[in-house]
């Protein structure tokens, strides 16, 4: 039987655990002037970085990779910029140096080379050199306050569009919103004291609407400088009582005070893990910092040898367990422990460095130094992992990587581990600039001598360039196969599982990715909400734990886990992990586990099948001890909205349904395709699953985030194999949107614009039809662009055969 090694794409998330050391760069920036409110702003992949510089009226961008320097003109005064979520779109807070109106928001495409301002956010603003911009967690709207005016603002990202506002107070100033994105909080001035204002924000098809919650009064004199955060579950806020010496944290539904910690000094900001309850604060006066835990808020102070000052800033790297603090006073720059404060390392740095920020994968570290106008950069190389690895005479294993940056080449390096955690050698490619890297274990083998028969989980270390890519694993002598997605290593990880009678085989897969030991929590939740028994791992450094049997393991039966259980997975250091299933005959589907960070209120399956041999199952689970209501929506490829409707669950309980028990469709010879959104009231999980008359074939994610840019890393196109791909814009305007393929060395093979896709519709086509008519094409790779974020996936088959459904790169 013929076998195509068929890649494809997801976002790639890195595990930083084992790199070594931070390098530095300082990057001397000639005619420039940067002022102590000045902050700076990396691209969620760590590409570029943005500074303002107030008194040029201009905005810097730094290519982190090549370390090219390029300057972009705005409005009058920018004092802060501000990147969206998904790294798309930056914005620039203008505050203007006279006048006390007509200040902006200006808006710049992060990655566009057109280096200028495309958009802009206009009103009878007038901002102070202290407010921000936050963001919905989709990055769809912006907030901003304006500081003469009183007001808080929602604008549109993409359009500039003024969406809603709401009046505070004089003087508001500093921004923060809940990780769900359902609280915002403000503070202002009233009387020389510091006053929050909670406002509740709901969003729905009508747009967005703003109401105060409630009043802080906080009691301690007001400072334009104090950087407050709300708790992770969004249930408290935590506030700097700079005038008392105290952090206050309170309730936020009724504003009431809930607990005091009295410091050393003056606090001035709390810094928190964005997905971590745990948070910091510098007091300047007595060089130290405060520890602080918000699961039980317990604390303790440290005091250091170097020099803080109000201008210090904190960086915490919970994938690390670092912090990287900034000792303005003493031009140093201190790594701590971030559990007990140790000091681990230092360096020297430019004279008075003060703002300091990190990428998501917390490879690149930068620090602001007013007094020399440098740029200083700590930097690693990234790192990927391949949780399953198998290659021997029936199987194989296959993946793929892209290069998706213009002129810059890579180098990647691979080492494998067998389950016991032994390396097996190690060996190196280099991926050219906007190329594709594409090879089964066996095909790569050649000329490599990798182990074989092999059985593990493999290391990937890209140095520069930050790679998109993919894993598959295949049987040889069968057309059954599946791809699995890399996330980001993490210390709580959810699996949406599903179990089913045809089901003969469920194995679980957890890496340990880090030169420590990993303990781990395992906890599976019924389908009914209650927890089985909770079972405990201790792995080695580098060692792959394989879960055999789920039911022996937990000690429960089929029927308490087939209709919608879930695994919950702990562990003190990031691991990653993967959900392999198979049935009696060997069809295989994979399911990655979830961090507990990307999971949010709303989501998108992007695609539906029903009737004419079809059918679609979803499965969504409530992660909140708190009972909740799931709607969902049902839409045509047109969108027109075919079922708008609701399902309660209790506590930690799941629901698996077909989409046709909400649908109703009698007619099951017609094809009945399409989308659906689904919204939670707590965070909600989840997974579809399609089905053929045959049985089980693969899973699509719940996806969480459009973007506005993205990859689909394979084409496999001809008389035996097809390819489609579907774009959904669940935004509220039309979207332009352009589809690229390229060959694997990066030639063009077609440009298509798509204009104007309406809110709510999707496009959906294989690659041989029109407007594509791709024939003939095996390999290759596709850049999806779009003027506002949307959704996307492909669909990969051989002939009669559905293969996988895999959302692609964003």
């Amino acid at each position: 039987m013929r076998k195509l090694f068929i890649p494809f794409i997801i976002l790639l998330f890195i595990s930083f655990v084992f790199c070594t050391d931070f390098q530095k760069k300082v990057v001397e920036l000639n005619q420039v002037n940067f002022y102590e409110y000045n902050n700076m702003a990396f691209t969620p992949d760590g590409t570029y970085c943005f500074i303002p510089d107030t008194f040029n009226d201009r905005v810097i961008r730094i290519n982190l990779i090549n370390y090219s320097v390029e300057s972009i003109d705005v409005d009058d005064g920018p004092i802060g910029v501000y990147i969206s979520p998904d790294g798309s779109i930056v914005t620039v807070v203008c505050a203007g140096t006279v006048g006390l109106a007509g200040d902006k928001v200006d808006l710049i495409k992060a990655r566009d080379d057109s280096l200028n301002v495309f958009q802009k956010v206009e009103g009878d603003f007038n901002f102070s050199y202290y407010n921000n911009v936050v963001f919905s967690p989709d990055g769809i709207y912006g907030f901003v306050a304006s500081n003469n005016t009183g007001y808080v603002y929602c604008f549109d990202v993409y359009s500039g569009e003024i969406i809603s506002s709401i009046y505070l107070g004089l003087n508001v100033n500093y921004l923060d919103i809940t990780p769900d994105g359902s609280k915002l909080a403000v503070s202002y001035n009233v009387n020389g004291f510091a006053n929050i204002g909670i406002v509740d924000i709901s969003i729905d098809d009508s747009g967005v609407s703003m109401d105060v919650n409630s009043i802080i009064s906080t009691g301690t004199v007001f400072n334009e400088k104090n950087v407050f955060k709300f708790v992770k579950s969004g249930k408290y806020i935590s506030f700097p009582l700079t005038s008392n010496n105290k952090i206050a944290i309170y309730e936020v539904d009724d504003g009431n005070l809930y607990k005091e910690i009295s410091t050393s000094g003056s606090p001035i900001r709390i810094f928190t893990g964005e997905y971590e309850d745990v948070g910091f604060s510098i007091i300047p006066s007595t060089n130290s910092i405060l520890f602080m835990d918000f699961n039980d808020f317990s604390y303790f102070e440290k005091s250091y040898s170097s020099y803080f000052s109000e201008d210090s800033w904190l960086v915490y790297t919970p994938l690390l367990n670092r912090l990287f603090v900034n000792a303005t006073g003493s031009n140093k720059l201190l790594e701590l422990d971030s559990e007990d404060g140790d000091e681990i390392d230092s360096w020297d740095l430019p004279s008075n460095p003060t703002f300091a920020t990190c990428n998501l994968y917390e490879n690149k570290i930068g620090f602001l130094s007013i007094g020399d106008n440098d740029f200083t950069l700590l930097y690693k190389d990234y790192e990927y992992v391949l949780c399953d690895v198998k290659s021997d005479d029936e199987h194989d294993t296959g993946f793929s990587f892209i290069n998706g940056i213009n002129g810059i080449a890579s180098n990647v390096f691979l080492t494998p581990y067998d389950s016991d955690g032994v390396e097996a050698g190690n060996f190196s490619f280099s991926i050219n600039y906007f190329s594709q890297y594409v090879r089964s274990w066996t095909s790569f083998n050649e000329g490599n001598s990798l182990p074989y028969p092999f059985e593990g989980w493999l290391k990937v270390m890209s140095d520069k360039v930050f790679l998109k890519g993919f894993s598959m694993l295949y049987r040889k002598d069968e057309e059954e196969m599946d791809g699995y997605v890399f996330k980001r290593p993490s210390k709580k990880l959810i699996i949406p599982s599903i179990i089913k009678e045809n089901i003969s085989s469920t194995k679980i897969f957890i890496v340990n990715c880090n030169p420590s030991n990993a303990h781990l929590k395992l906890k599976l939740y019924k389908s009914n909400g209650y927890p089985s028994n909770q079972k405990y791992e201790n792995l080695n450094p580098w060692v792959k734990f394989k879960l055999e049997d789920i039911l022996t393991y937990f000690d429960v039966s089929l029927d308490d886990i087939e209709n919608g259980a879930y695994l919950i997975i702990e562990s003190d250091v990031p691991v990653v992990a993967l959900m392999k299933v198979s049935s009696g005959d060997e069809k295989m589907y994979l399911v990655n586990f979830i961090s507990q960070d990307e999971v949010l209120s709303k989501g998108i399956f992007p695609h539906y099948a029903v009737g004419s041999g079809w059918d679609s199952n979803i499965l969504v689970s409530n992660l909140s001890s708190v009972g909740e209501t799931v709607h969902l929506r049902f839409y045509s490829e047109s969108g027109t909205l075919l079922k708008d409707t609701s399902v309660f669950l209790g506590g930690y309980s799941s629901f698996y349904k077909s989409v046709n028990y909400f649908l109703n469709l009698e007619d099951d010879t017609t094809l009945t395709t399409g989308w659906i959104e689904i919204r939670g009231d707590q965070k909600t999980v989840g997974n579809l699953f399609f089905n053929y008359n045959d049985g089980l074939f693969t899973q699509l994610p719940l996806q969480y985030r459009g973007s506005t840019d993205f990859f689909i890393s394979q084409i496999a196109q001809n008389d035996y194999y097809f390819t489609g791909i579907a774009l959904v814009n669940d935004s509220f305007g039309d979207a332009t949107i352009n589809v690229s393929f390229y060959t694997e060395d990066g030639n063009p093979i077609l440009s298509y614009d798509l204009n104007e896709l309406p809110s709510k519709n999707k496009f959906v086509r294989l690659l041989s039809v029109d407007p594509f008519d791709i024939l003939d094409q095996v390999g290759g790779f596709i850049q999806i662009k779009s003027d506002r974020p949307i959704f996307s996936y492909a669909v990969f088959g051989n002939l009669d055969r559905f293969i996988s459904a895999i959302p692609s790169q964003n």
